[in-house]
């Protein structure tokens, strides 16, 4: 599988898409994000999430496009019920809100 981020020359060992994401928004300045995870995620480190989509290669007024939501859980937030419910609370209030975005 190859990939070439935007300006970049392909990759080695991993895929980082956050260039593509950047670039996906700066084209779209509509598009809408929301990042969700577990605060305890060993695959998907909750720092360095956020690091990430606060340092997008973008212009920072689109930061705003971006939401957050964490859970008391770990990489799989749909184990604990509670974090379920919310889950999909959050996710159809996401979509709903931005059905009409194009």
């Amino acid at each position: 599988m190859d990939h070439t981020p935007p300006g970049g020359r392909g990759w080695e060992s991993s895929v980082n898409v956050m260039p593509d994401l950047a670039l996906a928004m700066k084209r779209n300045p509509r598009m809408k994000v929301m990042l969700m995870g577990g605060y305890f995620d060993l695959g998907t480190l909750y720092f360095g999430a956020n690091y990430e989509m606060k340092h997008l290669p973008m212009p920072r007024d689109l930061e705003s496009n971006i939401s957050y939501h964490f859970f008391q859980t770990g990489h799989m937030v749909y184990v604990n019920e509670q974090a379920l419910k919310e889950l999909h609370e959050y996710t159809a209030a996401f979509i709903r809100d931005n059905a009409g975005v194009h």
